[in-house]
This record gives C-alpha cells, structure tokens and sequence, in this order.
C-alpha cells in the first residue's frame, strides 16, 4: 500500500512538470504555465487523497495520508515553480 501511496506522488510530480513545461513552450508565460502545473498537481492529489481515504480503516492512518497528500501539494507546487522559472529563463536568453 505505501508504494501506491509514494507512486501517487510521483505521478503527480510527473505531471504536472509535464503540464507545466508544455504549457510554458507553447505560451512562454511562466505564470499560465505554473497555474497548469498547480491545478494539474493539485487535481491528481486530491484523486490520491479520496482513494486513500476510501481504502485505509484506521482513522489516523486516514488523516496522515491525506495530510501528507496536502503537503506534497505544496512541495511539488514550489519545485513546479523553480523549474518552470529556470525553463523560462533559459529559453528566454536562447531567443536572444
């Protein structure tokens, strides 16, 4: 079960780093590219947190996943952000 729960994190860093950098080439604007990331982060681990909840008895086991699932929100979301940013940069000066 832990490896479904570590997985689930993965996919979301996965993802929304996908999303974000996509969106960033596409556009090259940093901030439509980190909300992409945001919401796509954000959409997946809430989907991680409702099936750890629906599958987990223990109450605290419950509440600690989705804590931890909330967490790795933020977590992802500002690794999101330094890397979208250097992307950014870096495709800005190679256009100069």
């Amino acid at each position: 079960m832990l490896g479904l729960f570590i997985a689930w994190i993965v996919l979301s860093l996965t993802v929304s780093l996908f999303l974000g950098l996509l969106m960033l080439r596409k556009t090259d604007e940093l901030k439509g590219a980190f909300l992409t990331a945001v919401i796509a982060n954000f959409i997946t681990l809430s989907l991680a947190g409702i099936w750890w909840f629906r599958t987990e008895t223990d109450g605290i086991s419950q509440v600690l996943g989705v804590l931890y699932y909330g967490l790795a929100v933020v977590i992802i979301s500002i690794i999101n952000w330094i890397v979208l940013r250097k992307s950014g940069k870096s495709s800005v000066y190679k256009e100069n």
